[in-house]
């Protein structure tokens, strides 16, 4: 037996996994404002109540803009994302989770909340929604689930606009 038969019948390494990253800038914009208006805020009124309101205001935005700050990440090995948004203000995260892809069963197109588009993710874990700044944003996000997670069905609630004749 040659040794160039030995090295041929191992397994070959699999190619790394490109794990794309998806920013909300948007939201990372305004959170920047508001810690900037309320650090000076706090500056302003420090000794005061509406100072210390916005000390709270600052920490309060700091601690969510790291949250957002680590965006969406998606791999084949796992989807990190931000989780536990409310309904009624959909921009505030307040916890992140990591899905194996394999777990995900639809994505959801849901109606855009002001300029943010929202997409309802679904799977053995439950269910999340997450908002993204723009539509190229969302579309790029699904075509990489697609070709991570072919299987994966894709519905839109809102109808395509019909072409007038």
């Amino acid at each position: 037996m040659k040794e160039s038969d030995t090295a041929s019948s191992a397994p070959a390494p699999s190619a790394p996994t490109k794990t794309k990253r998806f920013w909300n800038w948007k939201l990372i914009g305004i959170e920047i404002i508001v810690i900037a208006l309320a650090i000076y805020a706090f500056l302003r009124w420090a000794p005061r109540l509406p100072g210390m309101a916005g000390f709270a205001m600052a920490l309060l935005g700091v601690w969510l803009l790291s949250r957002e700050f680590r965006g969406l990440s998606i791999n084949s090995k796992a989807i990190s994302l931000p989780s536990g948004r409310l309904g009624a203000l959909p921009i505030l995260s307040l916890r992140r989770r990591r899905v194996h892809p394999d777990s995900l069963r639809e994505l959801t197109v849901a109606p855009r909340w002001y300029t943010f588009q929202m997409v309802h993710i679904q799977g053995e874990f439950g269910s999340e929604l997450l908002v993204f700044q723009s539509r190229g944003q969302r579309l790029r996000f699904m075509n990489a689930v697609e070709r991570i997670c072919p299987n994966v069905q894709m519905y839109r609630r809102i109808q395509p606009m019909k072409a007038e004749n």
